[in-house]
């Protein structure tokens, strides 16, 4: 669990109710989210978004415990960490995270493998290759 640049650049966008918001939290899955400590944060600005409300720092920290209002508060107050950073950019990382974990996992297992399990191996790295790229 952590706090990924990622992640909270989205949520800093967020606070500043930044254009473009809305639609890249829409294209946010849960897979995405998964391992994230600020999964509960962007949770609750999609559940916003849902309701087809203006994403806003206010009805975000609504959506939340006091310890993600804090966690929040402490994002808004840091500002975006990158600038020219856009909620799109955030969002494509997110969703190349887990890919990249799973393409860490596959090298180190190519190390060993041999005949078809790395054939299969190789082959499911050219389509994650394929993947990241469509993102």
């Amino acid at each position: 669990m952590w706090l990924n640049r990622a992640a909270v650049g989205l949520l800093a966008l967020v606070a500043q109710g930044a254009a473009g918001v809305e639609i890249a939290l829409d294209e946010l899955q849960d897979a995405d989210l998964e391992g994230l400590r600020s999964a509960p944060l962007l949770r609750a600005a999609q559940a916003v978004a849902r309701r087809d409300e203006r994403v806003t720092l206010p009805a975000v920290i609504a959506e939340l415990d006091d310890d993600a209002r804090r966690v929040m508060s402490e994002i808004a107050v840091e500002g975006v960490p990158e600038e020219g950073l856009s909620a799109e950019d955030c969002v494509r990382e997110l969703r190349r995270q887990p890919l990249k974990a799973r393409m860490a996992e596959i090298q180190k297992r190519l190390a060993g493998a041999s005949g078809e399990a790395q054939e299969a191996l190789l082959a499911e790295k050219t389509r994650l290759v394929r993947q990241m790229a469509g993102l």
